[in-house]
């Protein structure tokens, strides 16, 4: 995990969609649905085992240390 706290949200948003042009507006978007979804999917089309409650609360703690 990069840290990018003191960085522009714009710069964030580019950062996290790998400076595609996309029309999101704030960080906590882009992260959720360009970033975590992916992320969600990868592990399921894996199968790989995880508790899902751990795994959200754990991706919600990252994504408050990044606002």
């Amino acid at each position: 995990m990069h840290n990018l706290r003191g960085v522009e949200d714009s710069e964030v948003i580019k950062y996290l969609l790998g400076y595609q042009n996309q029309q999101v507006a704030d960080v906590m978007t882009a992260y959720v649905k360009h970033v975590k979804q992916h992320f969600l999917n990868a592990i399921n089309h894996f199968k790989l085992a995880y508790k899902k409650e751990k795994l959200l609360k754990r991706l919600q703690e990252i994504a408050d240390s990044l606002i």
